[in-house]
């Protein structure tokens, strides 16, 4: 979990104006490769209230090699799930690119939480 949050967090950081998505995902999988913790899908998608979602979004993927260049006021949802055979860890957040960086539409803790 705490790779999980330290992910994000790196990610997260990398959010502001003129940045790119693949920006976003190289500080994400930095920490990934620090740990020796292995993702292949994507770690973000597009949201927002006019985006119909759906598991194809050709607009933002938070992936390596997505030259995507954030502006304000977009928004993705960035997850971290990482699977080790029958168990995982999962933490996600909402973000929105602000004039000057980034802001989370939440604030809930993302403590471990175990699931029987």
């Amino acid at each position: 979990m705490k790779a999980t949050n330290e992910a994000l967090d790196a990610g997260i950081s990398a959010t502001k104006p003129g940045n790119t998505a693949d920006d976003v995902a190289q500080k994400f999988w930095g920490v990934l490769d620090k740990y020796g913790i292995k993702k292949e899908s994507r770690t973000g998608y597009s949201i927002g209230i006019g985006y119909p979602p759906d598991w194809g979004e050709q607009t933002l993927n938070i992936s390596k090699g997505d030259k995507t260049v954030l502006q304000p006021n977009v928004t993705f949802h960035m997850i971290a799930v990482m699977q080790f055979g029958d168990w995982g860890v999962e933490a996600s957040e909402s973000v929105r690119v602000t004039e000057k960086g980034s802001e989370l539409f939440c604030n809930l803790s993302r403590d471990l939480h175990i699931k029987g």
